[in-house]
């Protein structure tokens, strides 16, 4: 089967960031970026802020270039609708003194499909006759996605769509997503930093830190085959997130191009500065010196 969608050594540098580098610093938000997304499955991508995660989403979306590096789209929808994001904040898509039937209207012509579209998203009768500023989030979240569906996209771009939700909320919408994955054969990408909420979505998980991919594989053997350190981590930490003052110290901006990024790492050497070794195994590839001992080794 061929991907939909394919980056081979993607880079991406914000303009003007490298005048205020220095030569052996790194400039680039993503570095060295490969991956596939095949028609009809769910993947997550999972790391925490500042990891690169929403620069890759536009990137796969379309909304900004690649500075290194080649995409290549096989896209049914070449009017440029392929490929949706669904942002963390959707106030943009939302205008807080109108009503949402009439924003929704405004996308949806045909009565009886507004109405599956709101059966689908458990959009309320009560809640198309508030106005936009009336909503909370979760429920701005169903508006912007019921938006966003209109334009039948083949790629579904969530990010951080469980962000400040209750455990109902999220329940709630992780088999909304299934749903609309099942019914319209629609790829879905979802961002977060939680990697457990991840687990009970995605076939496949990518694990990013500075701007690099750590560790990418099937969700079963991300869960039970763990190699990087970092993974653990994340699965340990949950909703671990960094203080601004440890977001700097460890940022992106602050490493060099060279080597694993990952300066947290309790097995890190010399050798972790210059260079990574790729190891792969069925199902799982991961980038990495001292990887941590798996089940698989264990049960050998």
């Amino acid at each position: 089967m061929n991907p939909i969608i394919s980056f081979k050594q993607v880079s991406y540098s914000p303009p003007n960031l490298s005048f205020i580098l220095s030569d052996d610093k790194i400039d680039k938000i993503l570095n060295g970026i490969s991956l596939e997304i095949f028609s009809g499955e769910i993947i997550g991508i999972v790391g925490e802020s500042g990891s690169g995660k929403t620069t890759l989403a536009k990137l796969i979306a379309g909304a900004i270039k690649p500075t290194e590096g080649e995409i290549n789209t096989n896209l049914k929808n070449d009017s440029g609708n392929g490929a949706q994001i669904l942002f963390q904040n959707s106030d943009e898509l939302i205008n807080p003194l109108r009503k949402v039937k009439n924003l929704l209207r405004e996308v949806y012509t045909k009565e009886e499909t507004l109405i599956e579209v709101c059966h689908l998203l458990d959009i309320s009768a009560d809640l198309l006759n508030n106005f936009g500023n009336q909503l909370s989030g979760g429920e701005r979240q169903r508006v912007g996605l019921a938006r966003i569906l209109s334009a039948n996209p083949e790629v579904l771009i969530l990010d951080e769509p469980f962000s400040a939700q209750d455990q109902k909320s999220r329940e709630s919408f992780l088999q909304i997503f299934n749903e609309i994955n099942s019914r319209f054969n629609t790829s879905i990408v979802c961002i977060s930093h939680n990697i457990n909420i991840i687990k009970g979505l995605a076939q496949r998980i990518i694990v990013l830190y500075g701007g690099k991919i750590m560790e990418h594989g099937s969700t079963k053997d991300i869960f039970y085959s763990t190699c990087h350190p970092y993974t653990k981590f994340l699965m340990d930490a949950e909703d671990y997130s960094l203080s601004h003052e440890d977001f700097r110290k460890n940022s992106i901006f602050e490493e060099t191009t060279k080597g694993c990024p990952y300066f947290r790492c309790a097995n890190r050497s010399s050798r972790c500065n210059e260079s990574i070794e790729e190891i792969k195994s069925e199902g799982m590839v991961t980038y990495c010196n001292h990887p941590i001992q798996t089940e698989k080794e264990i049960n050998k």
